[in-house]
């Protein structure tokens, strides 16, 4: 058999109930802004990957772009069906690929890692403004609790008189000669 239910006092269950959304409310926020943080700590990182491969791509392409070639190929041939055309070719789109991944590694960085940080710095400005407002509607709903079980008991005491006049005044009029029957017989 389990014991009784604790009473507890409305005020106390109201405070507890204040202190959990609370808490929920900035364990919500903390989740929020680590999950931006790791957004701007990711988007950085594969950013310096990317540049970093696309450098080391551009590199090794122009280590081959600046070998010696034949004389013959030093002229503007527009046949492309020459071995060393295609090759040379292939190594400066590499180079312009690269440098197009250049830029847009740091464009992602800018668009992605930048708005981050900003938007994890308001919601931060904006978890301040709303447990100041928070905390004053708490407060006034507890005062308000408070006032309410005030007037209640109150109530309750006004309540509890009266029924005791009443019942004072019932077992007076019992036990009372009722006068006018009295009078009435004379």
């Amino acid at each position: 058999m389990q014991p009784p239910p604790r009473k507890v006092r409305v005020t106390q269950e109201l405070k507890h109930t204040h202190a959990e959304q609370m808490s929920r409310l900035q364990i919500k926020h903390q989740t929020e802004c680590d999950l931006l943080e790791d957004l701007r700590t990711f988007s950085q990182k594969r950013a310096a990957v990317e540049r970093d491969y696309a450098q080391a791509l551009q590199k090794l392409a122009n280590q081959y772009l600046k070998r010696e070639w034949p004389d013959s190929l030093t002229e503007e041939q527009t046949d492309h069906r020459n071995m060393y055309c295609v090759w040379r070719a292939y190594l400066e789109g590499t180079v312009q690929v690269t440098q197009s991944r250049i830029s847009a590694c740091d464009n992602y960085k800018v668009q992605v890692a930048d708005p981050a940080k900003t938007g994890r710095l308001q919601k931060e400005q904006q978890l301040r403004k709303c447990i100041e407002q928070l905390t004053v509607v708490q407060a006034e709903l507890q005062e308000s609790v408070k006032e309410l079980t005030k007037s209640r008991k109150k109530y309750q005491e006004a309540e509890t008189m009266a029924q005791a006049v009443r019942e004072k005044a019932e077992l007076d009029a019992k036990y009372e000669p009722n006068y006018s029957t009295i009078f009435v017989n004379l």
